[in-house]
């Protein structure tokens, strides 16, 4: 698909989360203390689709069909009729962007800073262009209204030899705001449905900590407006994902884009826990010469034999890719 004519605009539904209760995502480790303050786009995908297979509901087979495609859920502020929807930070390799090397590395240390940047900036035929104008003019810090992390003292008891454990638990606190994501019907007739199993995994929670309450929502429906630059040659993944190996060879050349490993665990019929098998995948905010659709894999552990008696026989990961086109290119 090419984006050299005409600026044109682009609309995504989006689901705004407003969360109740703290917000407890593991940040990938041991350690309670790191949390994540966005929610990756496989976790919704499971959650969502583990709450389809206890609800029966179509939205199952739809997810792994490839019929709904979902973004990460990432930080949103709101204020009366001020709105600002954030995305990640493209990641930069400046060689394939063609910007000077002499000033790159001081632009470079204040662009690692950087998480999040208003959907806004992408409008910009130039991105670099666009945040050296932000940065001298050095708007509001909306991001520190939006959320904070707390980290809260707590107490494991034995409930056998009632020894207690002092450990601190981190958790984010969402104020003028909270997270949003994107999702695209490929087929009709899921949406009503998407809806009705949305407000049960509010109900529910999502995350850790929910047997205390913790990540429990509403949400309400917006549209997320994008105008694409002329002249937009690459694009923006909005998602985690995993090329399938067609894809692979053809991403790779003139991409720019960084891996994060998942792993995790995941609940049998059965009451017992098994870790899945790990797996790395582009992470949201990979630049990608060409626009691909990823896949889902298989993750299931090799121990699972031993439970020949559980019903969920195969486990996937859904790294499908969420993408749009932006323009990056140095002139």
């Amino acid at each position: 698909m090419s984006f050299s004519g005409r600026s044109h605009v682009i609309e995504i539904k989006i689901f705004k989360l407003r969360f109740k209760t703290p917000l407890h995502i593991g940040a990938d480790s041991t350690l309670r203390e790191k949390v994540d303050t966005i929610i990756h786009s496989d976790t919704l995908y499971s959650a969502l689709y583990d709450l389809a297979v206890r609800a029966r509901s179509k939205i199952r087979d739809a997810i792994s069909r490839r019929e709904i495609l979902l973004t990460s859920a990432f930080p949103y502020y709101e204020d009366g009729s001020e709105k600002i929807f954030f995305l990640p930070k493209p990641i930069f390799n400046f060689k394939i962007y063609g910007y000077d090397p002499k000033w790159d590395f001081e632009l470079g240390k204040k662009l690692k800073k950087l998480t999040f940047v208003p959907s806004t900036w992408l409008e910009s035929s130039d991105f670099i262009k666009e945040f050296l104008k932000n940065e001298i003019s050095k708007k509001p810090d909306y991001l520190r209204e939006t959320y904070a992390i707390d980290i809260l003292p707590r107490v494991f008891v034995d409930r056998v030899t009632s020894s207690s454990n002092f450990y601190r638990m981190a958790q984010v606190f969402f104020h003028k705001g909270g997270l949003y994501f994107g999702v695209k019907f490929l087929s009709d007739g899921l949406e009503d449905e998407f809806r009705g199993l949305l407000k049960l995994l509010g109900d529910e929670g999502i995350g850790g900590r929910r047997s205390t309450g913790s990540g429990a929502f509403e949400f309400e429906e917006d549209k997320l407006v994008i105008k694409v630059p002329q002249g937009a040659n690459f694009y923006l993944l909005l998602s985690l994902a995993v090329p399938s190996e067609d894809e692979m060879d053809n991403i790779l050349k003139e991409s720019s884009y960084e891996l994060i490993l998942r792993r995790g665990w995941f609940l049998l019929n059965t009451g017992h826990s098994l870790r899945r098998k790990s797996i790395w995948m582009f992470k949201e905010g990979s630049v990608l010469r060409k626009e691909i659709k990823g896949c889902a894999i298989d993750v299931t552990p090799d121990t699972l034999s031993e439970y020949l008696h559980a019903a969920n026989s195969e486990v996937y990961k859904f790294a499908y890719a969420f993408t749009i086109p932006v323009g990056l290119s140095h002139e």
